[in-house]
């Protein structure tokens, strides 16, 4: 026991039992459907404007805690052989992966906590016919909070990016998302003391700013 303390606490910066804990609470939301319908909810929501990345649409009134009923998404494995049609269409997929992703993170702060190959399907946009909409909107995030969406964004030259499985997410309060954007805003201006300045908010040092 102390050995396996010792080493998260070396290694990773938190003791084991809250590696454990934070396990079993993430293992436990996984397990149920009703957290994953709410997820699935929020998160297309949140990417409504967004025509490069689909989520799948859910039916809350045929789900349960133990049974999820969602559209179908057709699409290929981002992995498998063929997925792309040309190093342009690879390029553009991955860039909308990190775009999606620093909105999760940044904009959002509700974030998918699963992104692996397998939860990523590439469809052209033919594939469903689907086109941006142009409009104002209201997005959401966990909680009922409110916040102004900018308008339809038209990006990805026919490459959609798919993400399945919303079981596990991850959420940042509103100072945690802020100093988020401040991190990365410092990343990119390339100021090494705030970087570590707000860098160790997420170390614990969590003082006001």
């Amino acid at each position: 026991e102390t050995f396996f303390d010792d080493f998260a606490r070396t290694n990773l910066g938190c003791p084991a039992t809250l590696l454990v804990d934070e396990f079993a609470e993430k293992l436990l939301e996984e397990l149920d459907f009703t957290q994953e319908a709410l997820n699935l909810r929020d998160f297309k929501r949140n990417f409504a404007d967004d025509n490069a990345v689909q989520i799948p649409g859910v039916y809350q009134n045929l789900s349960s805690k133990r049974v999820l009923v969602m559209d179908w998404q057709p699409g290929v494995r981002c992995t498998a052989e063929g997925a792309f049609e040309s190093p342009e269409a690879r390029r553009i997929f991955l860039q909308n992966g990190v775009e999606s992703g620093l909105r999760q993170l940044l904009e959002f702060g509700l974030f998918h906590g699963d992104p692996h190959p397998g939860n990523m399907l590439v469809r052209r946009q033919s594939e469903d016919g689907r086109r941006a909409k142009t409009r104002e909107r209201k997005g959401v995030k966990r909680g009922g909070e409110r916040f102004s969406a900018r308008k339809s964004r038209r990006r990805g030259a026919g490459v959609q990016i798919v993400l399945l499985d919303h079981g596990l997410y991850t959420e940042l309060d509103e100072p945690a998302r802020r100093r988020m954007c401040r991190l990365w805003h410092a990343v990119a201006s390339k100021v090494p003391n705030e970087t570590i300045r707000h860098s160790s908010y997420f170390n614990g040092d969590q003082k006001p700013y």
